[in-house]
């Protein structure tokens, strides 16, 4: 009788020395899930391009737009008219921010309207300075409402925040007045690497 005490007793005083060290083994991992507590490094940033218009739906104006086709590399800043009445041209420079350079162009519809022929030229002069002239050619009037005037395509050479600048822009009608409440409004790009 005594071997099976003392045996019972043995198992009985084991039991509370397991769970004391099943206890420490338990605090030494860090308490299960974790990992050490350190601080978490977060993630990197997702790669954009971000454009931001100065005044966007902003009537009888030139504006500049973030255009389809945007991506991670590539700007497709559209030129749009806004609510305009009788434009027949427009000139302008642009004046884009040295983390950005320019790849290309298209023409939009806007000033073709009607089948018109229209002259359309974009030359960089000097660099980092677009020079654009686009007009409506004939004796045709010139054009009311809103629409796409052109698609000028850049590519991100850095990242960094940038203005963009629409300067002497001038829009005129079909006998080559200026219309003179024409406002031209241009806006922010931020490329994130």
């Amino acid at each position: 009788m005594r071997s099976w005490l003392e045996h019972k007793f043995r198992v009985t005083a084991r039991l509370p020395l397991t769970a004391l060290v099943s206890l420490l083994l338990f605090a030494a991992c860090g308490g299960g899930g974790g990992g050490g507590g350190g601080p978490t490094t977060p993630p990197p940033p997702t790669p954009q391009i971000l454009f931001t218009s100065a005044a966007p739906n902003s009537m009888n104006s030139v504006s500049l737009v973030s255009g389809a086709g945007t991506d991670a590399n590539n700007l497709m800043l559209e030129v749009r008219a806004q609510t305009v009445q009788g434009l027949y041209g427009v000139s302008f420079d642009l004046v884009v921010p040295s983390l950005l350079r320019y790849v290309g162009r298209t023409q939009g519809a806007f000033l073709s309207a009607g089948g018109v022929q229209t002259s359309f030229q974009v030359i960089e002069n000097p660099p980092g300075t677009l020079v654009i002239g686009f007009t409506r050619l004939g004796t045709a009037s010139g054009v009311d409402g809103s629409g796409l005037l052109m698609t000028l395509q850049f590519s991100a050479s850095t990242a960094g925040v940038g203005t963009l600048q629409l300067i002497n822009g001038v829009g005129f009608d079909s006998t080559g007045q200026r219309l003179t409440s024409l406002s031209f409004v241009a806006g922010s790009v931020q490329v994130i690497r």
